[in-house]
């Protein structure tokens, strides 16, 4: 007997699926971290997880399903059911490179099985500029769209570059009116769809009680749960931006399927990243089911070689072993990196003999703290940026930056994405590490093209102090090299 596929824009039903136990397993995997979990200790779970709910699995990983069942040699049937609107592109006023016209065309114009299947990831380097081509595509589109992203201060950041382009844009307080709305996951899923009565003014979502509400009653525009749900249901295309952050816990990967179940009707779906894929098998899968596969591949060295993006010079420095370390990570990194001595002299030298502006990445508030105090003492104006230094001051360091008033800037994770300072020209990498994901994002801060600017340097270290710490060093040298960047061994 046959398993009919029944397709929807969010998941997928299996009819008969269930007599195929081999088929139900292929998107079952192990959850990051299991191991450490109190219900795989007392053996109550095997520290597995399957996406594959009874019938119903993403639509995005269909391929994944499919390619099970032709392995098997078992019959299906697909039966499509997606909302899908006819869709007349038209012009953009958007200016466009090369790369993002031909990405803009393969996006648009993908097929699956034979019929259009408008989803997918958008693999984009860093400073390629994304968020514009997500512009042109909304203005060529011309449906509701929401352009979903991780943090709220790229909120006003987004909606400021879409502006630019005469976009019809807001937040959630005006997202009944928009062409394009930009939003948190967070923000999205704070609307209580059910019991709650919110009322919304420009700067966002507010709840009054019944005498505020009757005092501001004529500046208010007030929204029931079923005005939302209506709203939301006109949405035909979603945007989610740096989609390697969709899922980096199960319970953020829910939050994320359930924002994107509140916009069923949204048939064209695009993850726009520069490290999809990079992360353990159930968190990619969530990121391919959400969206699709990556439908667009364009590398750092393409962008490079046809001059979009500056090249890039690596210069490692091998740290002298030291004393004898602690064996915990903890303690390993606090006494390898963040206070060791001899590392922290040669990032202040660097500042010598490295073109400015620079930009020092650290993962510890306490080590961007000691280092800007070194900083300072060796005469260098280098602030210290991180989550607790508030919006306000982050601009003003940045705008400080832009106009040269600066020698650089000192940055904790908050700086990892999100941050357009084309004017870096050395990058120091402080902070250690090693995520494939996070220090391409970080080596993202400074490819971006400026006058003046022919080559960025990257500066980063061989820690040799513990096993620990030499394997973090390697995994990123293999990176660079993989990026097709020299990499340059000094003492």
């Amino acid at each position: 007997m046959a398993v009919i596929f029944e397709i929807g824009n969010v998941t997928t039903t299996a009819h008969g699926i269930s007599e195929y136990a081999n088929v139900l397993l292929c998107l079952r995997t192990w959850v990051p971290g299991f191991q450490y979990t109190k219900q795989y200790k007392m053996k109550r779970w095997d520290g597995k997880m399957n996406l594959f709910a009874g019938e119903t699995f993403p639509t995005g990983l269909l391929p994944d399903v499919l390619k099970k069942m032709e392995s098997n040699k078992l019959d299906y049937v697909l039966n499509d059911v997606r909302f899908i609107e006819p869709l007349t592109l038209g012009p953009t006023t958007v200016p466009l490179r090369s790369y993002q016209d031909d990405a803009i065309r393969d996006a648009f114009g993908h097929v699956y099985l034979g019929t259009w299947w408008p989803r997918g990831v958008i693999k984009l380097p860093t400073g390629s500029g994304k968020t514009e081509l997500a512009a042109a595509m909304i203005d060529m589109a011309q449906v509701p769209t929401m352009f979903l992203v991780h943090r709220q201060d790229l909120v006003a950041q987004a909606i400021e570059r879409f502006q630019k382009y005469n976009l019809n844009v807001g937040g959630l307080g005006t997202f009944d009116q928009n062409l394009v709305t930009v939003c948190t996951v967070q923000s999205l899923m704070s609307w209580d769809m059910k019991f709650e009565k919110k009322y919304v003014d420009s700067e966002g979502v507010k709840t009054f009680r019944s005498d505020d509400w009757l005092h501001q009653k004529k500046q208010k525009q007030k929204l029931r749960s079923q005005d939302i749900k209506d709203i939301l249901l006109d949405v035909h295309q979603v945007f989610i931006d740096e989609a390697h952050l969709i899922a980096t816990k199960p319970e953020n990967m829910t939050l994320m399927n359930k924002a994107l179940t509140l916009m069923p009707n949204a048939y064209m779906r695009w993850g726009l990243t520069a490290t999809p894929f990079l992360r353990e098998q159930l968190y990619d899968w969530a990121l391919e089911g959400s969206t699709g596969p990556c439908i667009v591949d364009i590398s750092n060295r393409e962008l490079i070689d046809a001059g979009f993006l500056s090249d890039c010079a690596v210069d490692m420095y091998m740290m002298p072993k030291g004393a004898s370390m602690p064996k915990s990570w903890p303690e390993c990194y606090e006494h390898g990196i963040v206070a060791y001595k001899p590392r922290n002299e040669k990032v202040i030298e660097c500042l010598s003999l490295y073109p400015s502006p620079t930009l020092i990445l650290v993962n510890k508030i306490g080590h961007g703290t000691l280092l800007e105090q070194m900083a300072a003492r060796a005469g260098k104006n280098i602030p210290f940026v991180h989550g607790s230094s508030g919006k306000a001051e982050r601009g003003e360091v940045l705008a400080d930056l832009k106009r040269g008033a600066i020698d650089g800037v000192i940055a904790s994770t908050i700086w990892d994405e999100g941050v357009n300072a084309p004017s870096i020209k050395s990058i120091i990498l402080a902070g250690a590490g090693k995520s494939e994901i996070k220090n391409l994002q970080r080596l993202g801060r400074g490819l971006r093209t400026s006058p003046g600017k022919t080559i960025l340097h990257l500066i980063d270290f061989i820690d040799v102090g513990t096993k620990i710490l030499k394997q973090h060093s390697d995994s990123r040298k293999q990176y660079w090299k993989d990026q097709g960047f020299q990499v340059n061994i000094l003492r």
